[in-house]
């Protein structure tokens, strides 16, 4: 740090210097006395330390070495205001003092300096940027160095007023000593030395009453600052400002001193701005038209082109013109380069492969090269024609495999169980439970079942029926009495008796090779639009020649009403079914695929709602509390509008929460209703073995179709629903339709019976309602046990 050109540590020196002779009276310790200093004057220090300042030509501790005779680059010292370091015939200027540059250090910085005027009244000013503290005189103290110690005696300042004209003063008592600058010596340092230009600081006395003095040579310029001007910034700016009022009628003024200028508007030119201008003179229209309008221009463009000034080309592809393939803009026109199985300009025509329907006992899907086939168990070829034997594959991983038609059955060594005999199997005799139809219990290594009435047998999986053998003799339908434990035949026309044996003729009287079925159950619950519906079973298959069965189930439409309470309860009976068992006696297994409408009927308020409850009836599957993890359930989404959007897979997803979070995730699209459009994509590109649909026997392939109402194009929508419901089950959960022909579209879309496959209400307000009571009850049922 510079200090009036002394370095600060010269300075702290002898300032302890002072302030141990002040402090330490009495010392008999002066290490000045006799001075030391051969050639130089003598400072006492601290602690009976000294410090010496050499005369010119002397150097060393003492001042007793003569200084080298051939001065190098750095002396005299070219750098005014720095440090020089010498480089061979050469000097480099560095840590210039604060407020000085440039290649010597004699340019001053423009920045006002803070010490001017000096606010010190009894010491030093020292600046910090911006900024300044004062560094107190012995016997003084405060911001400005104006309060006297109380322990010092009062004495002039022997440096003021400042004895040194060109350097810095240091006091010792009463007595004062100057440090002068480069190029000047003298008590006072006054007197220039040989080397130096004799020419006097032109900055003093400052001539600047409101600014910066700066000095070039033997002359000086004044910075003033804000509001001063003047060769001297003693003037006060008063001149008015040029742009009050703005002169300028159309722009913006910009003000020089006393002057102004207009930067004119479009359309504008002037010195006010006020003349007109022809916009379209400058033919700004790079492709097309130019058109004067109110100072300004319009270009009409060329085909091909676009923008302001018609400059940038027309994006023929911004309009996405290509429902099913990529665009390439041209300059005119564009191009599509179509996807597999679409063609047309736009690629807006399906070519479906599968339509003709070659995979034989499998599912087609469409491929780049037209189809492939997903071959079911027990077929392979190009077209799923060739069967092949079910245990070519070796599929029983701990057993033996025995064909069963297109199937194979697994019989497992023990401890194993399983379809391909790969779970095993804890020894608990009931862990696979055994009994279809009753509880088991266990003991040691062996099992007994408790049937319930109706069933019989070690694994109480043979009805206990009194109808078979057929006790009616064939001329009758057979039925449990209403005891449990007895029969009651109801003859058919032309017979009587107790088991139909005697036969009174007339016609109608069935031959012994006609079909016979039971008589025909109770009406169900209503359900779906208010239907209701019965079945009645084949008690015996016709024989060749005989009669064939008649149907075995009918349905029928009431005026009674199901709300979202009756509504839950058959959503859990026939859809959840948490207590369900599939074909290996566990937990029932799906691979579910939803279909959600899209369309612009709905509105964006009520989809979300959708999103929501429906991402919140997934999580209550079986089994607890995770349906989607493992080899669980599986499920898929597509989305529809006037198009199909396919949001994941069966494989896509890993867990429920996954699951829920793609659901609610999905955008709202507003368009037209194209049910049938979605139909046909889920049964050409969904239900395949590479969207990672589980075909085997313990799987059961699932549709939930959720919609508001009528398909814009009904017949196309009832062929495609009857050719995928030969694939799937197919369940519908209607919102808000009311119309006759909307809920014979979708009644005719779900499998049969329609009160277990068909579920509706209200309105989307509904839905909440709907989705609350079936987590109520779910709450109450326990999940079936699963295998895995």
């Amino acid at each position: 740090m510079a200090f009036r050109g002394v370095s600060f540590p010269v300075v702290l020196y002898t300032a302890l210097a002072v302030l141990s002779s002040v402090i330490i009276t009495g010392s008999s310790a002066d290490s000045c006395n006799p001075s030391p200093c051969l050639h130089g004057s003598c400072y006492q220090g601290p602690i009976s330390l000294y410090k010496c300042v050499c005369h010119q030509g002397w150097i060393g501790d003492d001042c007793d070495q003569i200084a080298a005779s051939t001065p190098g680059p750095c002396s005299p010292n070219p750098c005014l205001h720095g440090t020089c370091m010498s480089q061979g015939t050469n000097f480099t200027c560095t840590a210039c003092q604060s407020g000085f540059t440039g290649p010597n250090c004699n340019q001053v910085v423009t920045s006002p300096d803070p010490c001017k005027p000096d606010p010190c009244v009894h010491g030093s000013c020292i600046s910090n940027g911006s900024t300044s503290y004062c560094q107190c005189s012995q016997g003084y103290t405060g911001t400005t160095c104006a309060t006297v110690t109380a322990s010092v005696v009062t004495s002039p300042d022997p440096c003021k007023p400042d004895p040194c004209v060109h350097g810095s003063c240091f006091s010792s008592g009463s007595t004062s000593y100057c440090q002068c600058s480069q190029g000047y010596t003298g008590t006072t340092c006054a007197t220039v030395t040989p080397s130096v230009v004799t020419s006097p600081d032109p900055c003093k006395p400052d001539p600047c009453v409101h600014g910066s003095c700066f000095s070039s040579g033997s002359t000086s310029y004044c910075q003033c600052s804000q509001g001063y001007t003047g060769t001297t910034c003693a003037t006060v700016v008063t001149s008015p400002d040029p742009c009050k009022p703005d002169p300028c009628m159309h722009g913006s003024c910009l003000s020089s001193g006393s002057t102004f200028y207009c930067q004119c508007s479009q359309g504008y030119t002037g010195t006010t701005c006020a003349t007109g201008t022809d916009p379209c003179s400058s033919n700004p229209c790079v492709n097309g038209v130019c058109y004067h309008s109110n100072n300004d221009f319009t270009c009409v463009c060329s085909k091909g082109f676009i923008g302001k000034t018609c400059s940038q080309k027309a994006d023929q592809c911004s309009s996405s013109p290509c429902v099913h393939g990529t665009c390439f803009s041209g300059p005119n026109s564009h191009v599509c380069q179509c996807d597999p199985n679409y063609t047309g300009t736009n690629c807006d025509q399906h070519m479906d492969a599968c339509s003709s329907h070659p995979c034989v006992h499998g599912m087609c899907s469409l491929s780049s090269s037209g189809y492939v086939c997903s071959c079911l168990s027990g077929f392979t070829g190009l077209n799923c024609d060739t069967p092949i034997g079910p245990c070519d594959s070796s599929p029983c991983r701990h057993g033996s495999c025995l064909s069963n038609g297109h199937d194979y059955v697994c019989q497992c060594q023990t401890g194993w169980t399983g379809k391909d005999c790969d779970v095993y199997m804890p020894t608990d005799p009931c862990y696979a439970n055994p009994c279809v139809h009753g509880l088991c219990f266990s003991s040691s290594s062996s099992y007994f079942c408790k049937c319930p009435a109706g069933f019989t047998g070690q694994n109480c999986d043979q009805p206990d029926n009194p109808c078979i053998p057929d006790p009616c003799n064939g001329h009758g339908n057979c039925a449990r009495s209403s005891g449990g434990s007895g029969y009651a035949c109801t003859c058919f026309y032309g017979y009587t008796g107790l088991t139909c044996a005697a036969g009174f003729g007339g016609p109608g009287i069935l031959s012994p090779g006609d079909c016979v079925v039971s008589p025909w159950g109770q009406w169900s619950a209503v359900a779906g639009f208010g239907s209701q519906d019965r079945q009645r079973v084949v008690v015996k298959q016709p024989s060749p020649g005989g009669k064939q069965c008649p149907p075995l189930s009918e349905s029928r439409h009431t005026n009674q009403s199901c709300g979202p309470n009756c509504q839950a309860t058959n959503l859990v009976s026939n859809f959840m079914t948490p207590t369900g068992l599939g074909s290996t006696g566990y937990g029932k297994l799906r691979d579910l695929l939803i279909i959600l409408d899209s369309s612009g009927s709905i509105g964006p308020s009520d989809f979300d709602n959708a999103k929501t409850q429906l991402s919140r009836l997934v999580g209550m599957f079986c089994p607890t509390p995770d349906p989607f993890a493992g080899d669980h359930q599986k499920a898929a989404l597509l989305v529809f509008d006037h198009g199909v959007d396919e949001i994941f897979d069966f494989d896509d997803m890993h867990d429920t929460n996954e699951v829920q979070a793609k659901i609610r995730s999905v955008f709202y699209h507003g368009g037209g209703t194209r049910t049938d459009f979605a139909l046909e994509y889920a049964r050409t590109h969904m239900l395949t073995a590479t969207k990672g649909m589980r075909f085997r026997a313990d799987v059961t392939q699932e549709i939930l179709l959720i919609t508001d109402g009528l398909s814009n194009v009904p017949a196309e929508t009832l062929k495609e629903a009857y050719q995928l419901q030969q694939y799937a089950k197919v369940y519908a959960l209607a919102i808000g339709v009311r119309t006759p022909d909307g809920q014979n579209e979708i009644t005719n879309c779900a499998s049969s019976p329609p009160s277990r496959h068909i579920f509706s209400i209200p309105g989307f307000d509904d839905l909440k309602t709907l989705v609350d009571e079936i987590q109520r009850q779910l709450q109450n049922t326990q999940c079936a046990r699963f295998q895995y």
